[in-house]
């Protein structure tokens, strides 16, 4: 009753009834529900009526109750809301669920990433077979997901938009003690997508005094290869996918210098912290933007033959870090419904009310610091070194071996300049 009481009165009642379907994701009716278990018709659930409703056989055997037993297992239900949103999780609970499997680092655990089924089938519609897979490249697939996403955007920027975010919250679990704003402070929903935080306290840098410790660019999935070549073995399916592709035919980057380079994928999904940090520090030099599509980051596209990363909308930006780190290229992936990011220096003196530095070439950057954001949806950070450059963690290089993603933090260790 706590979770889901959201003015405090004790009673679960219409309204909040309506909130816990939209957040958990039930497609029942809320109010057919709600009637059903109203057995004094006062318009709210006590909890003599909600206990009557957990014994009920018909409300065990529902997706309301696996949801919030899964909710309960995450910790959701007794205060702990600084737990992950998937740590423990060894199998599948919703069996209307497909799973993404993950090693979860600080854990050891294997552990998943649940995608609602009516997602899985339309990217595997979408991907999995080769003639949709044309379609969807097409030049009118290309429009439709701009339209899609630009229009998902739009009603993200809403101020009406606000009212999605508690229930947000509470389907990912979120903990909002990190954030610099609280909740009610943010006036759309993008805006607490795309939120700030306490990085200092919540995410600190792995190894401050050391700068060839090379970080997590964010809170993510990641997959690291000691060759950007090796990437394309078993994991990017993409028939275009090279270095020249990547960044464009009209960059002004010397590609010689990254030729077999180690290289980085950082994926993001929705419920992650969506600003991404500087893995090294180092001088901006060139930031390129290239427009494109907005293809899907997940990994049913790029494990297939769909150059997500050569052709979706991204930046580019370099750095040039001197000493033996060298130079390093971050790229920024835009995706199905994120079709807008923002480039960052460093944090803002008063984050609290002010949004983070812009960036421009020329800056000078720190490892650690805030470099950019997304707005609504999930997307990827990739980073490339010169070739020889950096040695990964062995525990991340044996997850890949095993074509498993690592859940990250950002401003982790992910290995060092050597």
């Amino acid at each position: 009753v706590k979770t889901f009481d959201t003015n405090g009165d004790s009673f679960i009642d219409r309204r909040e009834v309506s909130e816990m379907f939209a957040g958990l994701n039930i497609p029942d009716d809320p109010d057919s529900f709600f009637e059903k278990f109203d057995e004094n018709k006062d318009g709210k659930l006590d909890e003599q009526e909600v206990v009557k409703m957990l014994e009920n056989a018909d409300f065990q055997g529902s997706v309301l109750a696996t949801q919030l037993m899964a909710l309960y297992l995450r910790g959701g239900l007794h205060g702990d809301f600084a737990r992950h949103l998937m740590s423990g999780f060894t199998h599948k609970h919703l069996p209307s669920n497909k799973v993404i499997n993950i090693k979860d680092r600080r854990t050891g655990l294997l552990v998943q990433e649940f995608i609602p089924n009516y997602v899985w089938y339309s990217l595997k519609l979408m991907y999995d077979v080769k003639l949709n897979r044309a379609v969807v490249q097409s030049k009118l697939a290309h429009t439709l997901l701009a339209q899609m996403s630009r229009a998902r955007g739009d009603k993200m920027d809403a101020p009406q938009s606000a009212a999605e975010i508690p229930a947000f919250i509470r389907q990912h679990n979120l903990d909002t003690r990190s954030l610099h704003r609280q909740p009610e402070a943010f006036k759309n929903f993008n805006d607490f997508f795309a939120r700030g935080m306490d990085v200092d306290v919540y995410r600190p840098l792995a190894q401050p005094d050391d700068d060839t410790v090379v970080v997590s660019p964010a809170d993510c999935r990641l997959m690291c290869w000691s060759s950007i070549l090796d990437s394309t073995k078993f994991w990017i399916k993409g028939s275009k996918f090279t270095l020249s592709n990547l960044c464009g035919p009209k960059s002004k980057i010397d590609l010689k210098r990254y030729e077999g380079g180690s290289f980085v994928i950082a994926r993001l999904a929705p419920q992650d912290y969506h600003r991404w940090h500087y893995p090294v520090s180092g001088k901006v030099v060139k930031v390129e933007h290239i427009d494109g599509a907005l293809y899907t980051v997940n990994p049913i596209a790029i494990n297939k033959p769909v150059d997500v990363y050569t052709t979706n909308k991204r930046a580019i930006v370099e750095l040039e870090c001197g000493g033996k780190i060298g130079n390093c290229i971050m790229f920024v992936i835009a995706a199905t419904m994120v079709g807008s990011y923002r480039l960052w220096r460093t944090e803002a003196k008063q984050p609290v009310v002010e949004d983070p530095v812009p960036l421009e070439v020329g800056h000078t950057v720190t490892r650690g610091d805030v470099a950019g954001e997304f707005r609504f949806g999930g997307s990827t950070i990739l980073l490339l070194f010169e070739p020889n450059k950096v040695k990964f963690d062995l525990d991340i290089v044996r997850n890949v071996e095993s074509k498993f993603e690592t859940l990250m933090q950002v401003r982790d260790r992910i290995g060092r300049i050597q």
